[in-house]
Order: C-alpha cells, then sequence, then structure tokens
C-alpha cells in the first residue's frame, strides 16, 4: 500500500490559499501493519521557470492501473510567483508519473 501526503497552505483571500508543496509517501508491505518512515519524493518538489514562476504538482492522485499492473498517480500544475497564486490566466498541465518500487 502506498499513501501519498502533501503539504498545502489554506487560506481565506486572494492569491493565498492553495500553496501546494511537495509529495511524501508512506509505504506498507505487510497490509498495513507496519509503515515506512514518511519520505519526501524529491521528483515532486516545486521547480522554477525561466521567467521565476514556481510550479508545484497539485491534486495529485495515485491510482492502480490493472491492465499495466502500474501503480499512476495524476495531477496538475499550480503556478506561484512572489509565495503566491500567479496572477490570471494561470496556464496548468497535466502532470503523471509511474510508480518505481526502487
Amino acid at each position: 500500500m502506498i499513501v501519498t501526503l502533501q503539504h498545502c497552505i489554506m487560506g481565506s483571500h486572494a492569491g493565498v490559499w492553495d500553496l501546494f508543496d511537495g509529495i511524501s509517501t508512506l509505504r506498507s508491505d505487510d497490509g498495513g501493519c507496519s509503515w515506512s518512515p514518511l519520505t519526501r519524493q524529491p521528483v515532486f518538489d516545486r521547480w522554477q521557470e525561466e521567467n521565476g514562476d514556481e510550479l508545484a504538482v497539485s491534486d495529485f492522485t495515485p491510482q492502480w492501473h490493472r491492465a499495466t499492473g502500474q501503480l499512476l498517480g495524476l495531477g496538475h500544475t499550480c503556478r506561484y510567483r512572489d509565495g503566491r497564486l500567479a496572477p490570471l490566466p494561470r496556464h496548468r498541465h497535466t502532470v503523471y508519473s509511474v510508480f518505481d518500487t526502487a
């Protein structure tokens, strides 16, 4: 079993809510009787574009893909500028990952 956790700052005024950061995981190989330590996944850390905007993965959802026997994750990007949501229009892009047991 894999559990994903993501730090998110939620606020009540424009530009301060939905500030997502990287993703960490917990893993159990015995049906949830014991769990690995919380492990940050650096591939999901925020990254910076040439214009200075920061991007983060948001709304990441893991899902078992039975046809391929793979754990896939889907989400989208959030765009930030100066520690806040970037001004509109904020382009979002779909992101995905394939779980690697190593």
